[in-house]
């Protein structure tokens, strides 16, 4: 039992990058082992991320306990165990365009890359100011696109002068009602649909379960993380965790690179 729980924990939820994945962004054999031990123990094991599901499957299978992804910021559900997407949340094209209209106007230069059911595209002028991005892929291979195209999931906003938390200062101010922004300590900032976050798809995923959020603990270091820690019944941020996700996590890890996740597992859970 984690301090301050009234019961014994009965779901984990992290984060990936900059969270359970070490700095070359895979499991290290600690953070399998500790994953395993705890799901031994009935306990699920659910990845929250701002990664697709195209990739952050692949990136918690080695474990093979992971049962389920809410990726995209929790855009998108997807269960492991029927290797299928769940459900995802789509943002309304209208509040889209209106959304990409008063970006480019307040922020000049801004470029656009985006997420949809099929894939991956960005505008010429995200692929000049992010010549790579770890999930894109072949997206790169492919000619920028003048816009996006239907059924949008995420939409990534880079600048040419502003990055991470000073873009998204800019940026959640412009934005129309029904889309919310987030930074996950990228250079670019994600918009996704408005009341769709990690807390809320893994709080969806909890009463589905019969869990209640007092038995959750969570773990996370960037913005995007910050609603998940409040939610969970233990918030718990990494050492190497932005200053605004020590501010409202309940307790503090050591860093990714020292297999922070595993070691609180392996403390306070095995």
């Amino acid at each position: 039992m984690v301090p301050g729980q009234t019961g014994p924990v009965r779901l984990i939820a992290s984060d990936l990058d900059g969270t359970l994945l070490g700095p070359d962004k895979e499991l290290s054999a600690g953070t399998v082992e500790a994953l395993r031990l705890i799901a031994r123990r009935d306990v699920v094991v659910v990845a929250a991320t701002g990664r697709s599901h195209r990739t952050a499957v692949g990136k918690v299978a080695r474990a093979g306990v992971v049962t389920w992804a809410v990726c995209s910021n929790g855009a998108t559900l997807y269960d492991l165990t029927q290797s299928r997407v769940d459900h995802m949340h789509t943002i309304n094209d209208a509040v889209l365009d209106r959304a990409m209209n008063d970006l480019r106007t307040h922020l000049p230069g801004v470029g656009f890359g985006w997420e949809s059911p099929w894939g991956f595209g960005l505008d010429a002028q995200f692929r000049a100011l992010q010549p790579a991005v770890d999930e894109f892929g072949d997206t790169y291979r492919n000619p920028p696109m003048p816009s996006h195209p239907a059924e949008v999931i995420k939409v990534l906003v880079a600048h040419p002068d502003l990055v991470a938390n000073e873009l998204l200062d800019q940026v959640i101010p412009l934005l129309p009602a029904g889309v919310r922004a987030a930074c996950s300590g990228a250079a670019f900032v994600e918009v996704s649909v408005a009341g769709v976050g990690k807390a809320a798809t893994v709080a969806a995923l909890c009463r589905r379960l019969g869990i209640d959020r007092a038995d959750v603990v969570a773990f996370g270091d960037q913005h995007n993380d910050r609603d998940l820690l409040e939610w969970a019944g233990t918030g718990v941020a990494m050492g190497n965790a932005h200053p605004s996700v020590h501010a409202v996590a309940d307790e503090v890890t050591d860093h990714h690179a020292d297999d922070g996740v595993a070691r609180y597992l392996f403390e306070r859970l095995a």
